[in-house]
């Protein structure tokens, strides 16, 4: 009864912004001043529904040294049309930038009105000839931007032409399960977890071009500790490690069901350890299925219903009998609002009928008590039942605790 009263007392939330984040990518080489040089542009869907946009077909921006501050304009490359982004995905749109003929050296170039992290550019002097001693103009031809570009904008381009890791791990890493730090009273007093998620293939690259499915492969991982802070050498009890390898899509576009708004579909191979051997050691390899059905308004009050099927892979030497206790699903039900409060619990019953377990996560955005200082949430949780690690999958445990989330 707990959930329903404190989602009265908290019904509202923010909106939550709609417009993609940016990220710059300059030229990866020097260049010369006073030409049309190439910058990426990654527009990324922060939200958690599918985003219509259309990219601008201009971009005012600064190039910025320690003497000076010169105003100029990204022009678009290429003819555009509207396009569908993904949640968590990116767009990469090619701007021009016409460099002044004066500046030289390491530059800075940031956006004008848009919320993005500045990009250094090294701009060299254009180089000269010299004709009989006299000295004669530039030869440096300016690249004009591809106005024609190609009418198909599904062929348009969308990656640029060398792979830098770093512009990669800052597009395709995300955060997967919930992350947070909360302590209680009873022992183990502390727990924490924090998870991410990569994208395997480039969303721009070829084989997604042709098959988008592709674009669902994620490597995962997720981490989750228990920790004593009251023990003499405040010992960590136990510590489960998660990795996986999974495909996911937020939306199946071509399934519509009567009340539900949007339907989700995830299904990997998980493996889970506490990474000690002898008597302490305790594995499980698992193949699940896991549908999300969301209802309601995203932007306001909603809910999402999203069961975790799975099948025990073979080699359960080190706890054969973990399925009566765990089951075959996870029931994850999720109520709230999207920048306010949230309610969120999973239940399990094994497979004897006789164990179970239950955990309730309640949470609260900071930002909303700090004038926007805290990106945090205030989480309470509340665990009941069997199997809250791996080492304890056949004890019962009972705790309340409070701390912080970072992802809910």
């Amino acid at each position: 009864m707990l959930a329903p009263l404190l989602l009265a007392l908290c019904a509202f939330g923010q909106d939550a912004d709609k417009t993609p984040s940016l990220t710059l990518a300059p030229p990866a080489r020097a260049v010369s001043a006073g030409a049309v040089v190439p910058v990426g542009v990654f527009f990324r869907n922060l939200t958690a529904e599918p985003l219509p946009f259309m990219p601008p077909g201009q971009l005012d921006a600064e190039i910025v040294t320690q003497q000076s501050r010169s105003a100029v304009v990204m022009a678009r490359t290429g003819e555009w049309s509207e396009r569908t982004i993904a949640p968590g995905e990116s767009l990469y749109v090619e701007y021009a930038l016409d460099l002044p003929d004066e500046v030289t050296g390491r530059v800075v170039l940031q956006l004008v009105n848009h919320p993005a992290a500045p990009a250094v550019i090294d701009v060299e002097k254009p180089p000269e000839e010299t004709t009989g001693g006299v000295e004669a103009p530039a030869t440096t031809t300016k690249v004009e931007p591809d106005v024609e570009g190609p009418l198909d904008p599904e062929s348009a381009p969308l990656a640029p032409a060398k792979f830098q890791f770093a512009d990669a791990a800052l597009q395709r890493f995300h955060p997967y399960e919930p992350m947070y730090a909360v302590i209680g009273t009873d022992q183990p007093n502390a727990r924490f977890q924090f998870s991410f998620q990569y994208q395997i293939l480039n969303p721009e690259g070829p084989w997604v071009s042709h098959l988008p499915f592709l674009s669902g492969l994620y490597l995962g991982y997720t981490q989750t500790g228990l920790w004593d802070l009251e023990g003499e050498s405040k010992p960590f009890t136990d510590t489960n490690y998660r990795p996986e390898i999974a495909w996911s899509t937020d939306e199946l576009s071509w399934l519509s069901l009567p009340g539900v708004k949007q339907t989700g579909l995830q299904m990997g191979i998980q493996h889970e350890s506490n990474g000690r051997d002898g008597l302490d050691s305790r594995s499980v390899n698992l193949a699940y299925l896991r549908p999300v059905f969301h209802f309601g308004d995203s932007e306001g009050l909603h809910w999402q219903f999203a069961p975790k099927v799975y099948a025990y892979l073979p080699d359960r030497e080190d706890n054969p009998d973990i399925s009566d206790y765990r089951g075959y699903c996870d029931l994850g039900l999720t109520v709230g609002w999207k920048e306010g409060f949230q309610a969120a619990a999973i239940g399990r019953i094994g497979s004897s009928g006789e164990y179970g377990s239950i955990q309730i996560d309640l949470s609260y955005p900071l930002r909303a008590m700090g004038d926007g200082n805290f990106d945090l949430f205030l989480q309470v949780q509340w665990f009941s039942g069997y199997g809250e690690s791996l080492i304890t999958y056949d004890q019962y445990t009972d705790a309340l605790r409070i701390g912080v989330g970072l992802v809910r």
